[in-house]
Order: structure tokens, then C-alpha cells, then sequence
């Protein structure tokens, strides 16, 4: 089973253990041990309120803020992606989550459509739940899902069918975790959705 844990960049051990996870909480980027080199698998960001459905997705950078970032900042040719400028990617991170840990995380600003959801269980045995659309006041939630998502740890579970993908502008979006087996390090989360 893999293991993962979590501290500065600068305090990473070498490479060198196969399929091996670390968060960075300073970049707060997430790596995987290749056995030979870290591979970053993704970046989570800490402000998106300046963030625009064309100025980022899915990308090697980090950034804290995101204010003056223009499209073609991360790509030499900002058509490089242009079936991809309408899709926005929101990664958070839960250091050591209890099956109680039900809170709001994202204010979608568009009418959107849910495309897919990544969620890494690091340590532990695995988590389980999914992730909800709430009112403009984050309560109320519904399911995305038609079932619970089971994060086995170290393994990537990736969803992308929904019972509910259609989100409404100004919606919340809210993790609901529905049980948890071990003692799990950390709760990884991305989304990703487009403008509707």
C-alpha cells in the first residue's frame, strides 16, 4: 500500500520509494515518488478570486495569488488549450480527516457543469463520501453523485459520472465524508468543471 506524507518543499525526502506520496504544504503541491524522481501530480492553489474561466487551468505552476496572471502566462500559444479555457480546476487539502469533516470549500461564480472529481486518501485505509452542491449560503446540499466515492488509500479515485453535474452560479460546493477506515495523513480533492 502507498504511503504519503506531508511538510515543507525543502524537507522531501530523496526519491527513491516507489509509489510514495508527499504534500508540500509551502507550494502546496502533491508528488509521487517514481522510484527514481518526485512527479508532481498536482497543484492546489490558495486564491482563486482572481482567477477567470480563461486565465488558468490545469497547469506545472504555482501561484499564491493569482491577481495580474493573464492567459498566456502559463503557455507560449494561448491556443495551445483552447478546448480547455472554459474549465476551471480547484484542488483542497485535508491535513488528517475525520468522517466529520463536512464543510463547504468553493464558491462556483458560473453556471457550470461538474466534468470530474479526483479524491487521493493518503494513509489509512480509505475514505468515504463525495462531493455536494450547496445553496448561495453553502447549506442545503444535494448529491453530485448517485453513491459515495470509496478513496482507497494511495490509490486515485476519479469520478466522471454524475447524477448531478449541472452547478448553479454563486453554489457552494461542500466535501461530505461519509466514513473513514485507518487513521488517513491526508484528503486530497480536485474538481474540475466548465462554464455552462
Amino acid at each position: 500500500m502507498a504511503s504519503g506524507t506531508i511538510g515543507t518543499l525543502a524537507a522531501r525526502p530523496a526519491a527513491g520509494t516507489a509509489d510514495r506520496f508527499y504534500y508540500a504544504t509551502d507550494t502546496r503541491e502533491l508528488f509521487r515518488d517514481t522510484g527514481a524522481v518526485w512527479e508532481e501530480i498536482l497543484v492546489s492553489h490558495a486564491d482563486l478570486s482572481d482567477v477567470t474561466a480563461n486565465q488558468h487551468h490545469a497547469s506545472s505552476h504555482t501561484h499564491t495569488s493569482h491577481t495580474g496572471i493573464g492567459a498566456t502566462d502559463h503557455h507560449s500559444n494561448a491556443n495551445d488549450h483552447a478546448q480547455d479555457s472554459d474549465i476551471v480546476v480547484v484542488t483542497f487539502f485535508i491535513e488528517n480527516p475525520v468522517d466529520t469533516d463536512d464543510q463547504a470549500f468553493h464558491r462556483v461564480p458560473f453556471a457550470a457543469t461538474l466534468l470530474q472529481v479526483d479524491y487521493l486518501c493518503v494513509g489509512g485505509t480509505n475514505w468515504v463520501g463525495q462531493v455536494e452542491e450547496a445553496d448561495t449560503n453553502g447549506l442545503n446540499a444535494v448529491a453530485t453523485q448517485a453513491a459515495d466515492t470509496t478513496a482507497t488509500a494511495g490509490t486515485n479515485a476519479q469520478v466522471t459520472s454524475f447524477s448531478n453535474a449541472s452547478l448553479a452560479s454563486g453554489a457552494y460546493l461542500k466535501l461530505r465524508s461519509t466514513s473513514i477506515s485507518g487513521t488517513p495523513t491526508s484528503l486530497v480533492v480536485t474538481i474540475q468543471y466548465r462554464k455552462a
